[in-house]
């Protein structure tokens, strides 16, 4: 009676142990994560880089964008990835703009390279994060990136590049 007693309370609690692990999204695969982007957006891709790094190509409201991953053990196991768009303004949009942005804003950072504007947003994937919150920060991600083309003057009516 008691090993069924203590069999039983076993079960119950590993149950919410084993569905919880099947929620957790890490670096280890990144065709899954891929998989998730897709859902929101259908022509997300994995691709290679010149250097032999997988990506993840994507495209939103006509904006292409890359997921970068970093601290990666052969292309898995990757401990972040970062959302990354790039605007060729020449030179329209300025450092006081984005300081301006930084300070309204806590998500996406911008920098400058070569006359391009590049909007970033990174994502901490060690240990894992629920899938509801990948989900979240992937839609936090499409959100902050539509404001920004705003805030650059590249809204919904000029052509993607």
């Amino acid at each position: 009676m008691i090993f069924r007693s203590l069999f039983v309370a076993a079960s119950v609690m590993l149950v919410p142990a084993m569905s919880y692990a099947q929620d957790i999204v890490d670096g280890t695969n990144i065709a899954r994560l891929n998989q998730i982007i897709a859902e929101v957006n259908p022509t997300s891709s994995v691709e290679t880089d010149n250097d032999g790094n997988l990506y993840i190509r994507a495209e939103h409201d006509g904006w292409n964008y890359d997921v970068q991953f970093y601290d990666c053990d052969g292309n898995k196991d990757c401990s972040m990835m970062q959302y990354v768009v790039q605007f060729d303004t020449n030179g329209s949009y300025r450092p006081e703009q984005a300081l301006a942005w930084h300070s309204d804003w806590v998500w996406g950072r911008i920098s400058f390279n070569d006359g391009d504007v590049y909007f970033e947003m990174p994502i901490n994937l060690y240990g894992g994060v629920t899938l509801e919150n990948f989900r979240d920060s992937h839609d936090l991600w499409l959100t902050i990136m539509g404001d920004f083309v705003n805030e650059i003057g590249w809204g919904p009516s000029v052509p993607p590049k």
